[in-house]
């Protein structure tokens, strides 16, 4: 710009000194002016500007000339394409006159472009670009590249930009480089051989106490900075611990490896460093007395130690963390139980805690944690249905009382069971029949070694019926009574139909039973089947 202003200042000058001394430079007429003929320049090889000369150009004009300039200038950078050039001349009398005339600049084998026949690609640490032209061009007999666009063809056989991404990685892909002035073009082979930005990033150094978990669930794990969701993460670690009195238990140096859909991996390393700590500030685990924590309530299915298991109530920590620890880590903790029976099931415990660190100098510290183990729950029943004695002569005038389901106790028990004619201390037992007909109040009461008792009752209906209730009616369909019914029925092997159901007799009662059918069915099995029982 600096240039052509002072061309323009120049012209000034001259035209300024034209008028004022119209006696030493003068002429008659106008001046007329014709410019040169267009240029046309080709560029070399991988050329996307030439110089271009105006010094042998011919152009015409009519009156002697003291002053001619080309805008751009003689010798400018042209970039392919056409570009218009301002020529502007001063005649003697001062004036001036310009045209414009063009310069072309056309790429080498622009018309007939070279491509390479086959061409490896890299991502470029992208997870998507487009092809660059020079990359495909064969830019030894070529132009400009930035003369040309890249397609590439999609699944119809159509032209879509030439964009490739990491889910192209290993294949390879048809291209077409066309020039965008002449609209000539030639094709290639485009492999994308990876260049993936690196798939995952670590998670940061760690520095943390020795007895903290080492997991990576606790020690982070890599982000997934890749162009893929669906990556496999492995690691390996690499442990090196160290000896009192250094304060550095252990250090992990940890190699993350992930894996691509394709199969390619990329690594990252992490490194954990783990401190030794002093004891000083170790909490322990808080009672379970019914003041820092609820009791604790026996179960029938676990032993005391087990209710009390550290897992349940506690163990020491520092920080948050238990101290169970590698043994670079130069803690120990232990405990010792003193059990005392209180009742059934329940105990007190004592449990007298023990921290040690063992790099010099040692500290112990000590505590007693107070569990208590109690029964308070009475036990749970669950009683036998009414029950129904014959007095028939038929019938024993002895029976087994059943005995009461205990759903739930942990702790020894007593049973008290009341009936109109004795009372039994066992859970069920042979008792003798020494009653009249009526219904009559059965009690059981179960009392634990702890206390806690449950009593509930039910009845006992004494008659002369030896049937206490039949079967109660069902629906099938035919294919079951022909494969699980009627075979039996035929062979007489009743027994196989128990399933359907059996007569209620007293409990006093063992009657013999027969069984007759009366099927009253139509050719689809479809009708009443009469089951009728005889004792």
């Amino acid at each position: 710009m600096k240039h052509i202003l002072n061309k323009l200042r120049h012209f000034a000058l001259l035209a300024f000194f034209a008028v004022a001394m119209p006696g030493v430079l003068s002429a008659s007429g106008d001046l007329t002016l014709t410019c040169p003929e267009d240029v046309v320049v080709v560029t070399g090889a991988n050329q996307c500007e030439v110089p271009v000369f105006f010094d042998t150009l011919e152009f015409s004009h009519d009156l002697p000339l003291i002053d001619t300039v080309f805008l751009p200038e003689s010798g400018s950078l042209f970039p392919t394409g056409t570009s218009p050039v301002v020529l502007a001349v001063t005649d003697i009398n001062g004036d001036i006159e310009t045209c414009t005339f063009n310069v072309t600049v056309v790429g080498l084998n622009s018309t007939m472009p070279v491509c390479l026949s086959q061409v490896d690609v890299s991502l470029q640490n992208t997870c998507e670009r487009l092809l660059n032209p020079a990359e495909v061009l064969d830019m030894t007999q070529n132009g400009c590249a930035d003369d040309f666009l890249v397609y590439r063809y999609d699944t119809n056989g159509d032209t879509i930009p030439g964009l490739i991404d990491a889910f192209d990685e290993l294949s390879t892909v048809d291209v077409l480089v066309v020039n965008q002035n002449t609209g000539a073009s030639c094709a290639s082979q485009v492999t994308i051989i990876g260049g993936t930005p690196p798939a995952i990033t670590c998670p940061p150094d760690i520095t943390m106490y020795c007895h903290e978990p080492i997991d990576s669930s606790h020690t982070g794990v890599p982000a997934l900075t890749g162009c893929y969701q669906q990556v496999a993460l492995s690691y390996s670690d690499e442990i090196t611990d160290t000896n009192c009195p250094d304060s550095i238990a252990f250090q992990i140096e940890r190699t993350w490896v992930s894996t691509d859909p394709f199969g390619f991996q990329d690594t990252c390393h992490q490194m954990i460093t783990a401190m030794r700590f002093e004891i000083d500030s170790v909490e322990f685990p808080t009672d379970f007395d019914g003041i820092e924590n609820p009791i604790l309530v026996c179960n029938d299915s676990l032993t005391p130690l087990q209710i009390a298991d550290p897992e349940l109530t506690g163990v020491p920590l520092f920080e948050g963390f238990p101290l169970e620890s590698p043994i670079s880590c130069k803690v120990a903790v232990s405990f010792q139980d003193l059990e005392t029976n209180t009742c059934g099931a329940a105990e007190t415990i004592q449990r007298v805690w023990k921290v040690v660190k063992i790099c010099p100098p040692v500290v112990t510290k000590l505590d007693t944690q107070l569990i208590v183990i109690a029964d308070t729950v009475a036990p749970l029943l669950e009683i036998p249905d009414t029950l129904h004695i014959s007095l028939a002569t038929e019938c024993s005038d002895t029976f087994y009382f059943p005995s009461v389901n205990v759903i739930a106790e942990c702790s020894p028990y007593s049973v008290e069971i009341i009936t109109p004619w004795d009372t039994l201390y066992s859970n069920g037992g042979l008792t003798h029949i020494d009653s009249v007909e009526g219904v009559f109040p059965v009690y059981y009461t179960f009392t634990d070694e702890c206390g806690n008792s449950t009593t509930d009752s039910d009845y006992l209906k004494i008659n002369q019926n030896i049937l206490v209730a039949c079967p109660a009616d069902t629906t099938i369909d035919c294919d079951t009574y022909q494969t699980e019914v009627l075979p039996f029925i035929q062979s007489g092997n009743h027994q196989q139909l128990s399933w359907l159901g059996y007569p209620d007799f007293a409990v006093n009662c063992e009657p013999a039973v027969s069984q007759s059918f009366n099927v009253d069915l139509n050719f689809c099995s479809v009708g009443t089947v009469t089951r009728t029982f005889t004792t």
